[in-house]
């Protein structure tokens, strides 16, 4: 337990080491991961987050800037005063680009950060089913997969895109994620994710 606490301890250190420091390191990046840290910063959240042509994920979409797009993530919402939802959603993007990297001590100190404050709903489900498979606990990620499945589909859930057409999203969200996470338990994040055995 004191071994734990000691790596958690220094765990957080280099990410508050990590946020005020971007801008300095940003030169042991490539040339083709170096943005423009304003330009990013002065970015609505939705612009930021999911505008592909903008935000973080056009970075990471960058072969070699991976890391590169998760400390800006931790840049954007450690200056900016973001809503709750707006904040979590970021975090959980950032933990997902740290599993990518396999920096999955890190990963698993944000994602905890992403789950909803009520409890037993689909979202906090997939997060602690990620949680155990990047903690390597199978029995967890079963628990998390069959909770996930018991959560009856509410009548308000009908999903449109855009323009206002109905969406073909299956019910629950994220099980088939999970249920890739076990069949590829012994896989990569990265590859789990993606289904190891489709690749």
């Amino acid at each position: 337990m004191a071994y734990r606490a000691t790596q958690l301890f220094i765990l957080l250190a280099v990410f508050c080491f990590i946020v005020p420091n971007v801008r300095a390191a940003a030169n042991k990046y490539p040339q083709k991961c170096l943005v423009d840290y304003n330009q990013m910063l002065n970015l609505s959240p939705r612009e930021f987050d999911q505008n592909w042509e903008k935000g973080w994920v056009k970075l990471a979409d960058i072969d070699g800037c991976k890391e590169a797009a998760a400390n800006l993530i931790a840049l954007y919402y450690s200056q900016r005063d973001l809503p709750d939802g707006a904040m979590r959603i970021l975090k959980f993007h950032e933990a997902q680009l740290r599993a990518e990297l396999e920096q999955y001590d890190f990963a698993l100190l944000l994602f905890p950060q992403t789950k909803q404050d009520e409890t037993g709903t689909v979202w906090n489900y997939y997060v602690d089913g990620t949680m155990a498979f990047l903690a390597k606990d199978k029995a967890r990620l079963e628990q998390s997969i069959k909770r996930l499945s018991a959560v009856p589909k509410p009548e308000s859930f009908n999903p449109i895109d855009a323009e206002g057409n109905p969406m073909d999203v299956s019910w629950p969200p994220n099980l088939d994620v999970l249920e890739r996470f076990k069949r590829c338990f012994d896989e990569s994040y990265l590859e789990a994710y993606a289904g190891c055995e489709e690749n």
